[in-house]
């Protein structure tokens, strides 16, 4: 009799476990959309080259899932605008690419990430073959977009 409670126990806690992995690995597969980074962005970005500060300005439309096209970015300095890919959310950071040129004579294909910060910046990585370029963005009020 007291064999068969403890293996009555043993399947009931096995089958809780089971349960329990299954959930977490339901929260793993959820799709993070570009809700928390959505709006108007813009800030200076530092270079790995020593090339100068460059002003950027950043636009990110909400509901944005992986893969789909989502937003743009624009750098002042060389006057180049690119068209942006969300790759999806990984490693606590917004991963996204360069998918085509829009406007001046800057190469598409490279990648960044975006890191929505405590204090409501958002930190950006983007790395080239021959640079990386750093900095934080701040969100332009919602009555100025």
């Amino acid at each position: 009799m007291k064999k068969q409670y403890l293996i009555k126990l043993a399947i009931g806690i096995a089958m809780i476990a089971i349960v329990v992995s299954g959930a977490s690995s339901a929260l793993a597969d959820e799709v993070v959309t570009t809700d928390a980074i959505a709006g108007t962005w813009y800030g200076n970005m530092h270079f790995s080259n020593a090339n100068p500060v460059q002003r950027i300005k950043l636009l990110i439309p909400a509901g944005c899932e992986p893969g789909s096209v989502c937003g743009s970015l624009l750098n002042y300095s060389v006057q180049c605008t690119w068209e942006i890919t969300y790759d999806g959310f990984s490693n606590g950071a917004y991963q996204y690419h360069f998918s085509n040129t829009l406007q001046g004579n800057c190469p598409a294909s490279s990648a960044g990430a975006l890191t929505l910060q405590p204090d409501g910046t958002l930190y950006r990585v983007h790395a080239t073959p021959m640079f990386t370029a750093t900095g934080y963005l701040n969100q332009l009020p919602s009555a100025l977009k």
